[in-house]
């Protein structure tokens, strides 16, 4: 699944706008040194179907080949080994190795969630926030990302953040925004310390601005080395 869109820090003027505002692929042929994809279905665990599809995906050890990958995958995701579920929905949803099929996608994706792949809920997050492979469901996807974050997943904080900023998939809420942005700056994503540090300050509170703004700066997010942060010019 393609990476989240909000990366960039969000300019000042920007945020206090907001704020102020109310069946499985044909196998190729096996190398002589190679069990049959058929063995391989039949003699390998979960984990070692999802070990095998991440090497045939990414060529570490093996030939690159998406079709097997998205195979082992199936297998494993079959018996329900939550990031091969992910992973095969990544398959799907880029269309490699397999027909490109954003709904199946997006069921893959609900599977690997509902086994606790916090990584499968930010990818459905994004398809629901989208709409891509099922209508666009907004308060879903926001609870999504806000569950994810909780588990420690940085890019959905960043979006949990956005969402609940601007008031998408639910009633604005400027303290979860804040709270999220905190979870994805202590997790190093800068933008987010001085999407942080640009609400704290605007809300008075000093020493969080400034503990945020500063490891922005330090990080390289030249708006944060600004003394009051401002927005770029146009």
């Amino acid at each position: 699944m393609r990476a989240p869109s909000p990366r960039a820090p969000l300019s000042a003027a920007a945020i206090l706008a907001l704020a102020a505002c109310g069946g499985a692929p044909p196998a190729a042929p096996a190398p002589a040194d190679q069990p049959t994809l058929r063995t391989e279905r039949l003699t390998r665990t979960p984990d070692e179907a999802f070990t095998l599809g991440v090497a045939f995906e990414t060529g570490q050890g093996l030939a690159a080949d998406p079709a097997r990958a998205a195979l082992h995958y199936g297998a494993a995701c079959a018996s329900e080994h939550a990031r091969a579920c992910n992973n095969l929905g990544v398959l799907l949803h880029e269309g490699r190795g397999v027909t490109a099929d954003p709904a199946a996608a997006v069921g893959r994706f609900e599977r690997a969630c509902v086994l606790g792949d916090h990584e499968g809920c930010f990818n459905l997050a994004l398809a629901l926030e989208e709409g891509q492979g099922r209508s666009a469901d907004p308060p879903a996807a926001r609870a999504l990302f806000g569950q994810a974050c909780a588990a420690g997943h940085r890019d959905a904080c960043v979006n949990h953040a956005v969402m609940a900023l601007a008031g998408r998939g639910g009633a604005k809420d400027i303290s979860a925004a804040a709270a999220s942005f905190d979870r994805a700056c202590r997790l190093d994503d800068l933008p987010a310390c001085y999407n942080l540090g640009v609400i704290a300050r605007a809300a008075g509170h000093r020493d969080i601005a400034h503990a945020a703004l500063a490891k922005a700066c330090a990080g390289g997010v030249a708006r944060a080395c600004e003394d009051p942060p401002r927005s770029p010019t146009p």
